[in-house]
Order: structure tokens, then C-alpha cells, then sequence
């Protein structure tokens, strides 16, 4: 008999782990929890299985899980849950943006000495002017150090349909306008946020940055070359330190110049490996703008601006002129942007379809149960389903009965859908799909939590209610999801252009832009693919010792009039009533 329970118990154990296993790879929504919990069970559970039909897997891997009181789980993109909980464990101390006083240190305490003794020759006056002027332009370097900064030449509190077309405009409008809001609180961004953006934006912006650093190394070594060749002319301890202190500024301004030449290099490298890796499962995608962008630095940047300017379609941050203006300007703008840094043309009809399901609400669901009407459960499955509406037409296209007509020409849109193009639609669909995550987490962690409400135009409540927070968090996920999308490519239906080879490898490079394996921590790989514990380093020659001059400058193309110098070129710089949401 009690063989026959333990069987039981075993068996039972056993048949509901399978149970539990078979659930999780066939979910298809982004919460689990017992439709008991609702107050309309049947009609509940009959809304799950009905807005699932059709649905493709719900990509838990990519997925963070949150456990939340009822019990109920929900998933969110790890990326929005990271965020959503930065939010909850904030201090709301006020947030400092942090400055970067190293790499141009040398720049900013760089002066010339008064070195040329009373009474000089006209020749030593015209060679002092001119190593005035060689060193009269310093910003080259803070401009690099600093690549964010250009942000301040925008307007803040000013987003229209001229400064929302690229890139750069949109971290300009944002970046500019969040300088004339209250500070952020500490710990809201992460940590890895700065150094990341400012890496894009070196990206981003290398035509500006570069030219100017390359003229600025010029002027300070011809300065160096007319101070050197009018040695007799100077008082002898401000040469020397004048000398030095031109080494060093030369020295700071060439290091930032390597790390952006090296951050193109990689970029790009990285780059034709992506094209490689899909190569080799026979997917491609269209050649996009600014090849040194990772798919990691266009997965950022989709994530950030759908995030603010989803906000910003909301009625948020900045006080525009009615519900469609924010429509345009919080959505279709932004995320045509995103869409053709993502996926070039395909990228932007997409987005043009997620603006086409933006006409009708969500009113009735988005406060999660906490006003008369439905409970939280079922708002929760309604507003899920809502998300999902958002995405349809960018997934599978228009139709004579489900057209996009917008109030904007040309007024009625053809898309023909990313899954009639062979993309994977799966990510873009889970995208949509976290709307009713994202408001349910809000309005249950993080009510009331508000941040900018006590502002005046031109800015608008940033965070008045958990609804703006659920806006942040959707926008963030559809740019991302439609990001990962567009950058996995369609499906060429032809043999692949690239054959992984691993064979015999355990490690090291798979052919194709990837990796056969990775060692343990400890272990090296070595050329032949193997994981082995350290890697002998070839004996250097007797001859390879250097001397000084090893450590000199690669020389350039200088004046050999050594009062003679052009003047530097400029640097290159670029130039109340509560919120409710627009769409409800």
C-alpha cells in the first residue's frame, strides 16, 4: 500500500512537471495566473483563449519573468523590466549627469605662458602670434570626450515635424529638453547607460568629430615645430613647459582620435559578421545606414526612443499642440526612424503600420481595475490584446477590409506586412504584446510614483500616473522588438552563403561570424580551436627594443616656414490640467 502511494505521488509529481513543461513552450501571452483570481472567471478564461488563436509562441528566452501578488507572473522584454525596477528602487535623490574631466584634462588647464622676453626681435614677436594661434581652438577634444553635448544646440521643449527626422535629431530634442526639466532621480538610468550612448554617438557622429580632431593635432604640432625652431627666442623654463604641456594636449587629443577610429573599425567588423551569421541560415537583410552600428548599439537606441517619444505620442514631456500632433510627432516620426536605421524601406513601412492602429483607444482597460468598471485581470488580457492590435498591421499588412487610412497624405497606406516578406514576426508580435504587462507592472509596483509634474510649458507632465510609466515601458519594447525584427533578417529560401565549420573545434571562430564554443573560466583558446590553459607567447628578437622615438607621433604634413602657420580650423559644432493620454 504504501509502495502504491509513493508510485501515485511519483507519478503525479512526474505528470504535472510535464504539464508545467508542455505549458511553458506552447505559452502564448505574457502572464500566467488562475482565471479564479478574476472576478468574471469564464468570460476571462474565454478572452485567453480566444485573442491566443493564431499567436506564435511567446519568446520566454528573451523574456524576464516578474512574480507579482495574486499570484500572477508576467514577462516583460528584460530590457523594460530592468528599467520598470530601477524605478521602484530609487531613492528620488536628484541625478547628476556624469562629466568626463580626464580625457581632456591637459585641454582645460592648457595656457600659454607670457615666454617672450621684452625687447625681442620682430621675427620671435611673429613666432609667438603664431603659436597663439596654433593652439587658439581647444574644443576638438571635449567635443569628442563629450559627443552628448551637442545636444544643447536644440531648442529644449521644441519636438515638430523638422527636428524629428534623424537620428540624432531625436537625442537632441530629448537630451535638450530633459536639461530644462527637474533632474532625473538617481538611479533611474543604468549604469552602463553614458558610456554607452556616448560610444553610439562617437558613432554617430564621426564626420564631425574626426575632422575637427585631425585639424586640431595638425595646428598643435606645427605650433610645437614653430616653438621648437625659434628655441632662442623664448625664456627657458616657459619653453619647457610649454613644450610638455603641448605634448600632452597632443597626447589626450590622439588617444580620443584612436578611440574613434577603433570604435568605427570594430563597428564595422561587427557589422559584416551579422550579415555573415545570418548568411549561414539563409536569412539577409537590406544594407542600412551607419555600418559601424552593432545591432547591440541599434537594439539601444530603438529601446530608448520608442520609449520617450512613445511617452511623448502620450501627451507627455513636452506640451504639444493636440492629440495628433503628438501622434505624428511622438510616433510615426520617430519610429520611421527607427524603423530605416533597423530595416531601411521595409523598416519604415513597418513603422508606418504600427502608427496605422494607433486611432482607436484603450480607455477602458489602461487603469488596470482601479476605477470602477472591470477588474485587473481582465484589463490586464484586454489591454494585452490591445497591444497586440498595434503591431497586426506592421506584421501581416493592409487589406481592403482592414486598410490604413490616416489623416495625413496620402491619407490611405499600403503595407504589405513584414510576414508576407518572410521576416519572423515573432519578436514584433511579444513586442505588442507586453502593453498589458507593462501597465499591469506600473499600476501595481509603482502607483503613485511621479517625476516632473510640477512643470510649465513648454514642458508637460513627465510622470503624473502609472499609465505614463506603462507608456515608457510599451514604446521601449515596441522599438526593441521591432529592431530585433528587422535586424534578423527574412528568409532568403536559398542555401546558405555561409558554411559554419567546427569541426574539431571546441572554440574560436566558426567561419561565420560566430563562435564554436566558449572555454572555462581559466581556459584559453588557441588558434587550433582548443580550450587549453595558458597560451605561450613567441620570445622576442634581440632587436626589437625601441627607443624613444618609437613613442613619437607619426610625423604629418607641417609647414616648413616655421613662423609660417595656418590658423586651426573651428571645431564642428551643432550647431495645467493632468496628462491623460492623447490616444484614450
Amino acid at each position: 500500500m504504501i509502495r502504491l502511494f509513493k508510485f501515485q505521488t511519483v507519478f503525479l509529481l512526474s505528470a504535472l512537471f510535464v504539464l508545467q513543461f508542455q505549458l511553458s513552450a506552447s505559452q502564448k501571452q505574457p502572464y500566467l495566473f488562475d482565471v479564479n483570481l478574476a472576478e468574471k472567471p469564464a468570460e476571462v478564461e474565454k478572452m485567453i483563449n480566444d485573442y491566443s488563436k493564431g499567436l506564435p509562441d511567446f519568446p520566454l528566452e528573451v523574456m524576464t519573468e516578474v512574480e507579482l501578488d495574486g499570484p500572477i507572473s508576467i514577462w516583460l522584454y528584460k530590457e523594460a523590466a530592468h528599467f520598470l525596477d530601477l524605478l521602484v528602487k530609487t531613492d528620488k535623490s536628484d541625478y547628476v549627469w556624469p562629466r568626463d574631466t580626464e580625457s581632456c584634462a591637459s585641454h582645460d588647464s592648457f595656457s600659454i605662458p607670457s615666454i617672450l622676453p621684452q625687447g625681442s626681435s620682430s621675427q620671435c614677436k611673429t613666432a609667438f602670434d603664431n603659436i597663439k594661434n596654433s593652439f587658439s581652438n581647444l574644443f576638438a577634444c571635449g567635443d569628442a570626450a563629450e559627443p552628448e553635448m551637442y545636444v544643447l544646440s536644440y531648442p529644449s521643449g521644441v519636438a515638430n515635424d523638422t527636428n524629428t527626422n534623424t537620428v540624432l535629431d531625436l537625442i537632441g530634442v530629448m537630451g535638450s529638453t530633459f536639461v530644462g526639466l527637474p533632474p532625473l532621480y538617481d538611479g533611474v538610468l543604468p549604469i552602463d547607460f553614458v558610456p554607452r550612448l556616448r560610444n553610439i554617438l562617437r558613432k554617430l557622429r564621426y564626420d564631425e568629430l574626426v575632422p575637427p580632431l585631425n585639424a586640431q593635432i595638425n595646428s598643435f604640432k606645427n605650433g610645437k615645430i614653430i616653438l621648437e625652431g625659434n628655441e632662442e627666442c623664448f625664456i627657458k623654463e616657459g619653453y619647457d613647459q610649454l613644450k610638455n604641456d603641448i605634448d600632452s594636449i597632443i597626447l589626450e587629443a590622439a588617444t580620443l582620435l584612436d578611440q574613434i577610429e577603433n570604435l568605427k573599425s570594430e563597428g564595422e567588423a561587427e557589422y559584416n559578421k551579422e550579415i555573415l551569421r545570418l548568411g549561414a541560415i539563409s536569412r539577409m537583410r537590406n544594407v542600412l545606414p551607419y555600418p559601424s552600428l552593432t545591432q547591440a548599439d541599434r537594439e539601444f537606441l530603438g529601446f530608448w526612443i520608442g520609449a520617450l517619444y512613445w511617452r511623448l505620442r502620450g501627451g507627455g514631456i513636452i506640451k504639444l499642440g493636440g492629440t495628433q500632433e503628438c501622434r505624428r510627432v511622438g510616433l510615426r516620426r520617430p519610429f520611421n526612424v527607427i524603423g530605416e536605421f533597423a530595416g531601411g524601406s521595409h523598416g519604415k513601412e513597418a513603422a508606418d503600420g504600427i502608427y496605422c492602429e494607433i486611432f482607436s483607444g484603450w480607455g477602458e482597460w489602461f487603469d488596470m481595475g482601479t476605477s470602477p468598471g472591470e477588474d485587473k485581470y481582465y484589463d490586464l488580457v484586454k489591454m494585452t490584446n490591445r497591444g497586440y492590435e498595434q503591431i497586426r498591421t506592421a506584421v501581416s499588412g493592409s487589406s481592403i477590409l482592414n486598410s490604413c487610412t490616416i489623416p495625413d497624405p496620402p491619407f490611405v497606406l499600403e503595407i504589405e506586412g513584414l510576414s508576407k516578406k518572410n521576416y519572423d514576426t515573432t519578436e514584433l508580435t511579444a513586442s505588442g504584446l507586453t502593453m498589458g504587462p507593462c501597465y499591469y507592472f506600473a499600476w501595481d509596483q509603482l502607483h503613485p510614483w511621479t517625476y516632473g509634474v510640477d512643470v510649465e510649458p513648454p514642458y508637460f507632465w513627465v510622470v503624473d500616473i502609472p499609465t505614463a510609466i506603462g507608456e515608457f515601458c510599451i514604446g521601449g519594447s515596441l522599438g526593441l522588438g521591432m529592431v530585433r525584427t528587422l535586424m534578423n533578417g527574412w528568409a532568403t529560401g536559398q542555401p546558405p552563403t555561409c558554411i559554419i565549420d567546427c569541426e574539431g573545434r571546441e572554440c574560436g571562430d566558426d567561419n561565420c561570424g560566430g563562435e564554436c564554443g566558449f572555454c572555462s573560466e581559466g581556459l584559453f583558446c588557441n588558434d587550433a580551436g582548443q580550450c587549453v590553459e595558458s597560451i605561450e607567447e613567441p620570445e622576442p628578437d634581440e632587436d626589437t627594443s625601441f627607443s624613444d622615438k618609437d613613442t613619437e607621433f607619426p610625423d604629418e604634413e607641417v609647414s616648413d616656414e616655421s613662423t609660417d602657420i595656418p590658423d586651426a580650423d573651428n571645431p564642428v559644432t551643432d550647431n495645467s490640467s493632468p496628462v491623460t493620454d492623447a490616444d484614450i
